[in-house]
């Protein structure tokens, strides 16, 4: 199995790679219907790592079987709000949040790490 950052591949690329079975790490390079395209192929491969999407395209990516993986620029209620979708789904990087939001991310559920 590989796993490949979305970097330097395109949309077509990336796809072809999902259809191959390779797990591939989405940033900010494609917008969020490319994203959505790509998931619809293989959600279980698929992570999203972009900070240009907002909480409700983050939660759209959860409903359709994506993993996410969030950091402090939503705050802990809507972090919350993305876990409450499938708390398997979800990595927090717990940098920049305090202590009692960590505990309740854990609460949740939700993969939390810190870098």
């Amino acid at each position: 199995m590989l796993t490949l950052s979305s970097g330097k591949f395109d949309k077509y690329q990336l796809k072809d790679f999902v259809r191959a079975g390779s797990s591939v790490i989405l940033g900010n390079e494609l917008d969020k219907y490319d994203v959505k395209e790509i998931i619809l192929l293989n959600p279980a491969l698929v992570t999203i790592r972009g900070t240009k999407f907002d909480k409700y395209d983050m939660k759209d990516f959860v409903r359709a079987g994506a993993s996410v993986i969030t950091d402090s620029r939503f705050d802990k209620y809507d972090t919350k709000e993305i876990i409450a979708v499938n708390p398997a789904l979800v990595t927090v990087i717990a940098n920049g949040f305090d202590k009692f939001a960590i505990n309740e991310f854990i609460r949740a559920r939700a993969k939390v790490m810190v870098e």
